[in-house]
């Protein structure tokens, strides 16, 4: 009984965490070219690409939890020195609220 409450626990939460979606729809017609760089890395990130257009970038980890967010017009290099180790998922947002692009990345 104890493993099926923890099972239909962990499920939720799953269905939950990866249940995040875009305030707007998302373009399906234009090919936006993201890069995530260097890629693992140990302390920030940069992006490279058509990046004049993303507005807000936000780290997710992979429970779908948000850890971090970043203003690329203010900033250049993002940190994540201060994240554990792992795999996160980097979603770029433009002006309207829309998802360009979502990049894995691997913090060592």
């Amino acid at each position: 009984m104890k493993t099926f409450v923890l099972t239909l626990v962990f499920s939720f939460a799953l269905t939950v965490g990866f249940s995040q979606t875009a305030q707007k729809p998302v373009r399906m017609n234009q090919a936006v070219t993201v890069q995530v760089f260097p890629n693992p890395t140990t302390s920030f990130f940069n992006i490279e690409g058509e990046d004049n257009q993303i507005a807000i970038i936000y780290l997710y980890n992979l429970i779908g939890k948000r850890m971090k967010t970043f203003y690329p017009k203010k900033e250049s290099d993002f940190l994540v020195e201060d994240l554990s180790n792992g795999l996160y998922l980097v979603q770029m947002i433009d002006g309207d609220g829309r998802i360009v692009a979502t990049s894995r990345l691997n913090k060592r």
